[in-house]
């Protein structure tokens, strides 16, 4: 197992909430170098609003605080804070329309009759 196929979950609701999950994110499985981690690639989803503000900064690992990212992409899916997949499509379909038009780059006539004409012929 890789260290970036590890996620933890936590409800933080309070002060105590976020030294639990500190206390997770130092587990000695991390810090024995059992499990490599790479901390630059780390980073905190936080999908409640009311408290989000005042913990953005007090998640760490070993000392090193993680950036509070308002989406991230896991296994190809972009998530947002507020779970709508708005971001994904956006992106998905920005990607399908780049490749649409480099296959129309490929053609030499833009007009779609003369691809059609051989086949109407038949």
């Amino acid at each position: 197992m890789f260290a970036d196929d590890v996620k933890l979950y936590a409800e933080v609701m309070t002060d105590v909430d976020v030294e639990h999950f500190n206390h997770a994110l130092s587990c000695r499985l991390f810090l024995s170098g059992q499990l490599q981690i790479s901390i630059a690639k780390c980073c905190v989803l936080q999908l409640n609003p009311r408290y989000a503000s005042s913990t953005a900064t007090h998640f760490a690992i070993n000392g090193t605080p993680l950036t509070a990212h308002g989406s991230i992409r896991d296994l190809g899916v972009i998530v947002n804070e507020s779970l709508i997949p708005s971001t994904h499509i956006a992106n998905i379909t920005a990607t399908a329309h780049q490749r649409v038009n480099q296959i129309f780059r490929a053609f030499v006539s833009r007009d779609m009759l003369c691809y059609y004409a051989p086949i109407l012929l038949m």
